[in-house]
């Protein structure tokens, strides 16, 4: 680990399978911050005593809340990519 260390931030998108039984690998290998999405929903836990612990922000990067992504994700069946992409940037100025 100290050769290569774990990334600050996992965020997983789930297309399949539950990313919810990768968290205990993640824990084990000291992954501060793990994102997942379901379709629906994402959802942001930060490590805290070995246990991983629902956050609605995101300490990685502060001014990302979850809420936010999901607000935007809502709209991207009725927007095209880019305007969504504006969005995004817009929502974090």
């Amino acid at each position: 680990m100290t050769i290569d260390p774990p990334p600050d931030l996992v965020i997983e998108v789930e297309i399949t399978s539950s990313a919810i039984q990768k968290m205990k690998l993640f824990a084990a290998m000291g992954v501060p911050e793990v994102s997942h999405h379901d379709g629906e929903r994402l959802q942001m836990n930060v490590l805290e005593d070995g246990q991983y612990r629902a956050v609605l922000a995101s300490r990685a990067l502060p001014e990302l809340f979850a809420s936010a992504i999901d607000t935007i994700l809502e709209q991207r069946f009725g927007k095209g990519d880019t305007a969504l992409v504006r969005k995004f940037r817009e929502s974090l100025q």
